[in-house]
């Protein structure tokens, strides 16, 4: 009991520094503010952004028009942020700066014009019934487009061939090979179906814009898909004929370099030969290899896009609209086409020349494979999450980003500033008693050195500790209130099965506690031996900062984070920051993805033993200083 109030006593002298009272107090009071600005603000990503590391710009801002100004066409207005503003605005500026002088033939500038007209009228009809991008509609433009064109070219296929070519360069261009068998050499009856297919396929667009139709939507988009892997078929077929080419020119050129050894041609000769073989396998492998990517991305086409799309359709997800079930399945087709195309490719073609950035980024080929098998990892325990979400109907808290569980998770970066406020009690309870001269009234109590040692240690770290749980606890609450208490009560997604929230946040709101503990103990170490209380906290801080700004460094190019010396990773710099390790985008994660063995439970570990001996080492000192001032 003696301990505890001496303790005790310890605790009211530090609030009795208005410099500490007033940090303390600043720093409880981020626990408030943030999911206030949070609720206030409407978007929680930029209310909490200097907590996560930087805010992000949403994913449709980059399409903004700013300064621009509203256009009106046929009495129609179109403000900037209209997806088909530029498309409708391209027209009216064309027909400023051009004229039939830009053309060989002069007649194509009538049919640019036309076809001006015609681009600017289809491209109204999309902007009278959508004004974002995020509707799922704007898509269907450009496959309509197509359909536009082809009704267009069938219907002037009479017009002089050179003319309508020019016209059509300057609008979208002409594919040589196939536009005369496709469009000019046809009888009447090709024509006229093609005219009624394009209508056709005009229609059934103009259909689920006016009438928001997403079953005709999801319709038309695997029909897409067919034709999509329809022409990829075609595409196969002409790559495997010419293998069978190359094979026979190769078999050629083989027998050629055979009769010329048998007939002891010169040496430069069978060299030009022999470059003429290996240029020839190296040909094959490269179409090979083209073919194999076809086929993956046939396969993810037929297995994973068409399915999807139905998906969509019999749970009526519609796109962009704002739901956990659109995040998560966007989330499981996104990852499953990552990992279609994520290889891992030999350690002979690792060394090549061809794949030489793979070395410089990665270093050396266990270090690449490890990150990209954990980059394969990443996308299959996504898939697994997306899939678990769906099938129970409760969103994993990624799916959620507004939600009370992201909110909470965030704000684990709160250890931070705790672990700057434990840097200046730290260095500030010995160093002050030293610097004041007040350690002398210390000695003369009846108390061993040990026990007002351990009381100042343990007064300054229990009362960091409980600015720490007092914030996550407040901050916990508020983001109930203002998000939803609900929200906490669904589960958390892993490839091992759902667990509650709190299974989920606990062991990471536990972990940030090492940075606290870190920071405080190297703190009171320097302000027992040092003795001063300017180098006890400037000192920490800088090293605080400096670890942030290395790491920050080191992950901000590939090249940068294979020249970080490996050693680093057994030093205590990209522990430092424990929180984060639980953010995907910082700069430790980022190493990770490079490579870098960084492991947080060897950090946790690093950190933990440091801090007993930081711990212990003022202790001895102090135990064996004479007290001179």
């Amino acid at each position: 009991m003696d301990y505890i109030r001496q303790t005790l006593i310890e605790i009211k002298n530090i609030f009795t520094s208005k410099f500490l009272l007033i940090l303390g107090i600043l720093v409880m009071l981020m626990s408030i503010a943030m999911p206030v600005l949070s609720a206030v603000s409407g978007d929680p990503s930029k209310a909490s952004s200097f907590l996560s590391g930087g805010y992000s710009e949403g994913q449709y801002d980059y399409y903004k028009s700013e300064g621009q100004e509203a256009i009106v066409v046929d009495g129609v207005t179109i403000e900037p942020d209209n997806p088909f503003y530029w498309n409708i605005k391209q027209f009216d500026e064309e027909q400023n700066y051009m004229d039939s002088s830009n053309f060989e033939h002069p007649e194509a500038y009538d049919l640019v014009m036309e076809m001006g007209q015609m681009e600017r009228d289809y491209y109204l009809r999309f902007a009278k019934q959508i004004t974002s991008y995020k509707d799922y509609r704007s898509n269907l433009a450009w496959y309509g487009s197509q359909s536009l064109y082809d009704k267009y070219i069938y219907e002037h296929n009479d017009v002089d061939l050179d003319t309508l070519k020019e016209a059509l360069n300057w609008r979208r261009g002409v594919d040589e090979t196939t536009f005369e068998t496709t469009y000019i050499k046809i009888t009447p009856e090709q024509r006229q179906a093609g005219i009624d297919k394009a209508e056709e396929n005009l229609e059934r667009i103009y259909k689920v814009v006016e009438d928001n139709d997403f079953a005709e939507f999801i319709a038309i988009s695997i029909e897409q898909m067919n034709d999509q892997i329809d022409d990829m078929n075609k595409q196969i077929d002409a790559l495997q004929a010419n293998i069978a080419d190359l094979e026979t020119q190769k078999a050629a050129a083989e027998q050629e370099y055979n009769n010329m050894v048998t007939q002891n041609a010169d040496t430069d000769a069978l060299t030009q030969q022999t470059k003429k073989i290996e240029s020839l396998q190296t040909q094959i492998k490269s179409i090979q290899d083209n073919i194999d990517s076809y086929k993956k991305n046939i396969q993810t086409t037929q297995d994973v896009s068409i399915p999807m799309l139905q998906y969509r359709l019999d749970n009526n997800i519609v796109p962009n609209d704002g739901s956990w079930q659109d995040t998560a399945l966007t989330s499981k087709e996104s990852n499953l086409s990552q990992l279609a195309y994520t290889t891992i490719v030999t350690e002979e073609q690792f060394n090549s020349q061809e794949y030489q950035y793979l070395k410089q980024q990665y270093g050396t080929y266990p270090a690449y494979t490890a990150a990209i098998q954990k980059q394969i990892d990443e996308f299959n325990k996504n898939v697994i999450i997306a899939e678990q979400s769906l099938e129970s109907g409760k969103p994993d808290m990624s799916f959620v980003p507004d939600g009370a569980r992201n909110q909470t998770a965030n704000f684990l970066y709160f250890s931070v500033f705790v672990a700057l406020l434990a840097v200046v009690i730290g260095g500030w309870l010995m160093a002050s008693e030293f610097q004041f001269g007040t350690i002398r009234l210390l000695m003369i109590r009846p108390k061993t050195r040990t026990k007002i040692y351990t009381s100042k240690f343990m007064a300054g770290l229990v009362l960091c500790l409980g600015v720490y749980i007092a914030g996550a606890l407040v901050n916990l609450i508020l983001n109930g209130i203002l998000f939803g208490f609900g929200d906490f009560a669904n589960p958390n997604y892993s490839v091992g099965g759902p667990t509650g929230f709190f299974g989920y946040y606990l062991p990471k709101f536990f972990a940030c506690m090492i940075t606290i503990l870190f920071g405080y103990c190297v703190a009171f170490l320097l302000s027992t031996v040092v003795k001063n209380i300017a180098v006890s906290i400037a000192v920490p801080i800088i090293c605080f900062v400096g670890c942030f700004v290395a790491m920050s460094l080191f992950s901000d190019h590939s090249y940068m984070s294979s020249a970080m010396p490996v050693w680093m990773t057994y030093t205590p710099l990209p522990y430092v920051q424990v929180s984060s390790f639980f953010v995907e985008t910082s700069a430790v994660n980022k190493l990770i993805d490079f490579g870098a063995p960084i492991h947080i439970g060897y950090g946790l570990g690093l950190l933990s033993g440091l801090s007993v001996i930081c711990a212990l080492i003022p202790l001895w000192v102090f135990k064996r200083r004479d007290i001179t001032n």
